[in-house]
């Protein structure tokens, strides 16, 4: 998903977090937008990861990593759940 949609400057982060609502999907940010404050917007609206444009060729090993690794979100609720388990016996 481009973060710049249509000429929007973050218009593409407001989808993501969208389409999220309606369905789980894995979206990969793919923009040349810079600063760790678009970054961090990508991942709080769902991304799962993100690339820079210049760094294009990387795209299918990001891919890869997104549909065979866990998510950081399932990474973090297995942890969570692994503690609270831990604490609650």
């Amino acid at each position: 998903m481009d973060i710049d949609l249509n000429g929007n400057r973050c218009e593409g982060i407001y989808a993501a977090m969208d389409i999220g609502e309606i369905k789980p999907v894995k979206v990969i940010m793919l923009t040349s937008v810079t600063g760790d404050d678009i970054i961090l917007d990508s991942f709080t609206a769902g991304a799962v990861d993100y690339v820079n444009k210049e760094n294009y060729k990387e795209i299918p090993l990001i891919m890869k990593r997104a549909f065979c690794a866990p998510t950081y979100t399932n990474t973090l609720i297995n942890e969570f759940s692994r503690q609270f388990k831990g604490t609650h016996q």
